[in-house]
């Protein structure tokens, strides 16, 4: 049993800023996971842009998830959101790539490489560890 608590969090105090947060995770078997974001917009922070998203992909039903997206915010004129999902892979998904000739095990690794696929194209240096340990 493994358990995993991400926390992030973004104080933005300048005019203009940005900010993106972007958090995945993949559970399976009894492991846990806890995704928390936090981003707050200071009052000195107008004109600023900021989004948390935080989502998890459950492989077996035995593990948990939890994802709690924040947002404080004191600035007016400002532009924030967030997104927050816990799911299983797309039985569809599954189903079409076993169709295709991919094993189980084969059809769950790309599900999983498509659910990461926005963060593997944006960080490429580390596309080769996850795959390999996915």
């Amino acid at each position: 049993r493994e358990r995993a608590d991400f926390r992030s969090a973004v104080i933005q105090n300048a005019r203009n800023a940005e900010a993106r947060v972007d958090v995945r995770a993949i559970t399976r078997d009894f492991s846990k996971v806890g995704l928390n974001g936090l981003i707050r917009v200071e009052k000195t922070a107008a004109k600023s842009r900021s989004r948390y998203s935080g989502h998890c992909l459950k492989l077996s039903s035995d593990s948990r998830a939890h994802v709690e997206p924040n947002l404080e915010i004191e600035a007016l004129d400002i532009e924030a959101s967030h997104a927050a999902s816990v799911s299983p892979p797309d039985e569809e998904k599954l189903f079409y790539l076993g169709a295709r000739g991919m094993s189980p095990a084969e059809a769950e690794k790309e599900v999983c490489l498509g659910f990461l696929a926005s963060l593997l194209r944006e960080n490429p240096e580390i596309s080769a560890l996850v795959e390999e340990n996915i």
